[in-house]
């Protein structure tokens, strides 16, 4: 929400859980705002990746990947 602002919702698939939840990827693509937040350009979208270290996510990496 505080990167969309109210009437954010998240589309299933935003978030995908990987390796018993070590990992865990957001596809911006399904993630919907009421206000102009954007996060895709043409038909790339933001895709972060979190890894879960000493009991903690942290970021491992972000960058831009096919809209799908």
């Amino acid at each position: 929400m505080r990167m969309c602002g109210h009437g954010t919702r998240a589309a299933h698939y935003f978030a995908t859980f990987l390796d018993n939840s070590r990992l865990i990827e957001l596809h911006f693509e399904y993630l919907h705002c009421d206000e102009q937040a954007r996060y895709c350009k043409g038909t790339s979208c933001l895709r972060q990746e979190y890894i879960s270290t000493g009991g903690h996510y942290r970021l491992q990496r972000s960058y831009y990947g096919g809209d799908n």
